[in-house]
């Protein structure tokens, strides 16, 4: 009998998007005087990567042919904020009001720097123009809230939350920001029914459960008390007694609640759940992530990827049909998801697939690689032997995956 094999270190890995990798900034010669799309492609590039030097100096090279470039511009101040250099997001942020002065964007995100300062006064102006320019962007609703959590006006900071949540009604976040709210202007019950929320959407929220239980202390609520706090210790005692994992969960937390509509921190913070065997926690972390507009098809897949690792291939399948909805054409996904079949027995059903990622994509080599696996593992050995030719004449000597094929049709020859 023949012996299954399955791909993990070849497509599994292989998720990474085209904007992961360096861009070189193009010479000056190379383009027109206000032709600037490769250096805010290249800047992107280097945003995405978390390399700030290199997005500020090809913004910097882009504005050069072009100064009149919004998105330039916003690029700069991105990179810029996420340094905590905030002197030079306002200034890059306060040229783009000055050439757009209709930008609701660039007034939202002066908004959000200037909380971040603790410079309510300058904060609360730009956001209530950015609320005139864009009255249903939830963002400028959240943000102003935030403005009136942290100047103790809660009524109006419970408006602001309320309106947020009728665009977004399904965000963990928001009810506990409301929660708090509430609590400050003294409507207890209101407050724990918000917390009770936003613990219900995120069961790995733990600032909800401690603001939680203590409300519910307050309130001589004691069971409620007593399970919110327990689950609090809970969450509490991730990392196996190492204290900086607690500290860790806390920053992610963070960046969840600066930018709850980002679906990359919730996958972020289910990933730590994952390492320390958190899945309930971990799958409604990836879950939250996936339900978001903004969610891909490179991080479903990745998600995916994820749960597959762990041996929660149901869990990865549904994942790795999410990332096709998205884009039917992306390949890892497709390769993943016959995979996924083909270690469930159900060959026939991931043939599609592996045509499919074969004809977008003929001279990827991990494509027919996988191919090769299917079809040994359906016992039709001189299929997986002709893509596994197929698949060595693509790949590199000094590719890891040429080893791998290499040994793949030894193993053929001792069958033979």
């Amino acid at each position: 009998m023949v012996a299954k094999l399955y791909l993990w270190s070849i497509i599994l890995v292989a998720c990474s998007t085209p904007s992961d990798d360096p861009v070189d900034i193009p010479p000056e010669n190379a383009l027109t005087q206000r032709d600037n799309t490769d250096y805010l492609k290249s800047a992107l590039a280097h945003l995405h990567a978390k390399r700030y030097l290199e997005t500020v100096q090809a913004c910097q090279a882009g504005l050069a042919l072009d100064s009149t470039s919004v998105d330039l511009y916003n690029t700069m101040a991105t990179a810029y904020a996420e340094e905590g250099r905030y002197a030079l997001a306002i200034e890059a942020l306060n040229q783009i009001v000055h050439l757009r002065p209709n930008s609701a964007l660039a007034h939202l995100n002066l908004g959000g720097i200037y909380t971040k300062l603790g410079q309510y006064e300058a904060s609360e102006k730009f956001l209530l123009q950015a609320q005139t320019l864009a009255p249903r962007q939830p963002e400028v609703h959240r943000r102003l809230g935030e403005v009136y959590l942290g100047t103790n006006r809660f009524q109006l900071a419970a408006e602001q939350f309320e309106k947020t949540i009728q665009l977004l009604p399904s965000t963990p976040a928001l009810y506990y920001y409301l929660g708090r709210a509430r609590e400050g202007s003294g409507q207890n019950e209101a407050a724990l029914t918000a917390l009770a929320e936003a613990t219900r959407l995120d069961s790995g929220f733990v600032d909800a459960y401690y603001r939680m239980g203590l409300l519910s202390r307050k309130l001589k609520r004691g069971d409620l008390a007593r399970s919110s706090l327990s689950r609090f210790q809970y969450l509490q005692r991730i990392g196996n007694g190492d204290p900086d994992v607690p500290k860790q969960m806390k920053k992610m937390r963070a960046s969840i609640l600066n930018a709850p509509e980002e679906p990359m921190h919730y996958v972020r913070l289910g990933l730590l759940f994952a390492q320390y065997n958190y899945w309930p926690e971990a799958e409604n972390q990836f879950a939250l992530a996936a339900d978001l507009p903004t969610a891909d098809a490179p991080l479903l897949n990745r998600i995916g990827r994820t749960l597959l690792e762990q041996q929660r291939r149901e869990q990865a399948y549904s994942y790795y049909k999410r990332a096709l909805a998205v884009d039917p054409q992306y390949l890892p996904a497709l390769l993943n998801i016959a995979v996924v079949l083909d270690m469930d027995n159900r060959n026939a059903e991931a043939q599609p697939y592996y045509k499919k990622a074969m004809q977008i994509a003929p001279d990827d080599p991990r494509g027919w690689y996988a191919f090769g696996l299917g079809e040994y593992n359906a016992g039709r050995l001189e299929q997986a032997r002709s893509a596994w030719e197929k698949s060595l004449g693509l790949t590199a000597t000094n590719d890891p995956l040429h080893q791998q094929i290499q040994h793949r049709l030894t193993s053929l020859q001792t069958i033979d």
